[in-house]
């Protein structure tokens, strides 16, 4: 079952209803959520679990993009009634990418499904997507006042250092491509962007020398859990989903007729320029998806 994520902060929820014949007595009720993707959002949820009306209940889950599979399990051996019930169903939370209008039931139906097929191509361009996820990744520090991050982090829930939580010092560098720490005492001080020279310690006539204290000392190990990808869908990504959904629902595909670099009359002959089988077959999302795509390297070796 899919989950359409809207706007953000605003989590998605989960319902599903108890049976209506449940015996009197006691009752032990087991929710289990499991994350397909993300172990660590593995939980028993029955603490969270809100019940509304009748015996219908509802679980939030976080504003992220994941799969989940919920285990619903109710047992009763009071007055020695025996009594078993088992309800299993598999969640897609997804965020759409393209702008959704409320129509007839058909009309909606037809734009979700072609929404997710413009998903597909868009996501077969920009390997990863513009999805928000959470993740840990592992950093080593490399002697300098900056830790460098390679994901895309939009938040972080956890830094530690060496097994030590410095997440209250830790802030992102102004293009946020790097991790640093900071100090009230001195908010405004010169970071060092590459390891001291290491000369043995002494003292000199002002003051001692050879010691060099940096943030992320080489070799320290850190762990950074936070929310990565994207929090907001890009607009223009928006637009580019919008083309292609209309393009699929009016039949518009046809954009390979402009990919044709030779055109022989005799036994109708075509040759196509090769980059028809690599875009998503509208010259104008292609050039949209060309800003996030990962092939801007001309040369190998060559950035």
């Amino acid at each position: 079952m899919k989950i359409l994520r809207g706007s953000l902060g605003i989590a998605p929820k989960i319902s599903f209803l108890l049976p209506s014949d449940l015996p009197t007595g006691t009752k032990n009720i087991s929710i289990n959520l499991q994350c397909l993707e993300e172990p660590s959002l593995n939980t028993l949820v029955s603490t969270t679990t809100t019940k509304l009306a009748g015996n219908q209940y509802e679980i939030t889950l976080q504003d992220l993009d994941y799969s989940y599979i919920l285990n619903v399990s109710i047992s009763n051996i009071a007055n020695s009634q025996a009594y078993a019930w088992t309800f299993k169903e598999s969640y897609e939370v997804i965020r759409p990418y393209g702008t959704f209008t409320s129509g007839t039931a058909s009309e909606n139906d037809a734009w979700h499904k072609n929404e997710s097929l413009a998903r597909a191509i868009i996501d077969s361009v920009v390997i990863g997507g513009f999805y928000s996820k959470i993740k840990t990744v592992e950093e080593t520090g490399n002697g300098t006042d900056y830790l460098s991050i390679w994901d895309r982090f939009y938040d972080i829930d956890l830094v530690t250092e060496n097994g030590l939580d410095i997440t209250e010092a830790i802030v992102f560098s102004p293009n946020r491509s790097a991790l640093m720490k900071t100090y009230t005492e001195y908010p405004q001080r010169n970071r060092s962007e590459s390891a001291p020279l290491i000369i043995p310690g002494g003292s000199g006539d002002l003051s001692p020398y050879g010691f060099n204290y940096v943030d992320f000392p080489a070799g320290a190990n850190y762990y950074i859990t936070g929310k990565f990808g994207y929090q907001y869908i890009p607009s223009d990504i928006k637009q580019a989903a919008d083309l292609l959904v209309h393009d699929i629902s009016c039949g518009k595909l046809d954009y390979y007729t402009r990919y044709v670099t030779t055109y022989n009359t005799d036994q109708y002959r075509i040759q196509f320029d090769p980059k028809m089988f690599s875009g998503t077959g509208n010259i104008i999302v292609d050039r949209i998806l060309k800003n996030y795509s990962n092939d801007k390297i001309a040369k190998p070796g060559v950035l």
